[in-house]
């Protein structure tokens, strides 16, 4: 039996914490989207509380993230990683939501499931490229990133699809799929340990 290395216990450090960090990230930033969505009436909350949700997303993965690349850590690249987080939602959810029409009308659960997961994986796309754009500055390995944000996100919208069948969503719920979208990420976080010169 192999004795487990101090990069061996921080590289496990950092996986647990990137998972629990885009756990909290999910469940605190939208369920803050839901709160605010009841509270405000107007045509605007939607998209109001979807960069909400954005911004608390992208502010704990930097949290996560400046630990593992110190390229990332300051605060300029802090803000830049929210920003950019922010802007791949908002581009997401604007192009998920033409999927999302066709989910209302999906009768079959194998048509529903991949509808889900089209919509919410566009989001991934979207949010995957723009934070890229930011990776790819401090690693090699970065356009795994895109790949592994897209499948994140899918496989989460379908797990909030599956969800929605047995109760309505809450901060809970979208905690899990932050789960899944750190699992899937962490994977490409892996391919990215390697820094630029």
């Amino acid at each position: 039996m192999k004795i487990p290395t101090q990069k061996d216990l921080g590289a496990a450090g950092f996986g647990l914490a990137w998972l629990i960090f885009n756990a909290a990230g999910w469940g605190l930033g939208f369920g803050m989207q839901l709160w605010l969505h009841f509270q405000m009436s107007d045509g605007l909350s939607g998209m109001f509380s979807v960069l909400i949700a954005a911004a608390v997303v992208g502010l704990t993965q930097w949290l996560a993230l400046r630990w593992l690349l110190p390229r990332l850590g300051t605060g300029s690249m802090g803000i830049a990683w929210v920003i950019l987080t922010m802007f791949g939602y908002a581009a997401g959810f604007l192009a998920g939501s033409l999927i999302s029409e066709r989910i209302d009308a999906a009768t079959e659960p194998l048509l529903l499931a991949l509808l889900n997961f089209a919509a919410w994986g566009v989001v991934g796309l979207t949010t995957g490229f723009l934070q890229w754009s930011l990776l790819q500055i401090a690693v090699r390995g970065a356009p795994w990133w895109i790949g592994a944000t897209t499948l994140g996100y899918g496989l989460g919208g379908i797990l909030l699809a599956r969800l929605l069948l047995d109760h309505p969503l809450g901060a809970l719920d979208y905690g899990l799929a932050g789960l899944l979208v750190g699992a899937a990420t962490l994977v490409a976080i892996a391919r990215l340990r390697r820094p630029l010169s």
